[in-house]
């Protein structure tokens, strides 16, 4: 892409750059979102194709293998450093994800009829 660059004494000026939130050979977020959505659920030499074929895009592998994994990593630490609450429940849940309602079954625990 061509951008205008304009120099004063001592500094560079991107305006471009500056109003979309983007530096040099940096990725955008909504960028990065796709190419880890798409390195999530293909073969990291998959996706410059995809990324082509959806958005005429042209990145290397291994851009798109170092953000997935860099989104990857974040997403674990945070993971590691939340508390979940500790909540009993039942044992086994059996569910349908497709819209059904399943009806709820309870069962007793004493050995009598």
């Amino acid at each position: 892409m061509i951008e205008s660059l304009f120099r004063c004494p001592g500094q560079q000026i991107r305006p471009f750059s500056h109003s979309v939130g983007i530096s040099a050979r940096c990725c955008s977020l909504p960028l990065q979102r796709v190419m880890t959505d798409f390195g999530a659920d293909h073969a990291f030499g998959k996706v410059p194709k995809k990324l082509q074929e959806h958005y005429g895009i042209e990145m290397p592998v291994s851009t798109i293998r170092t953000v997935t994994e860099n989104h990857g990593q974040q997403m674990n630490s945070q993971r590691e450093s939340s508390t979940l609450p500790v909540v009993t429940g039942c044992q086994q849940q059996i569910v349908e994800i497709d819209g059904c309602m399943l009806p709820i079954v309870t069962t007793r625990t004493d050995k009598g009829v």
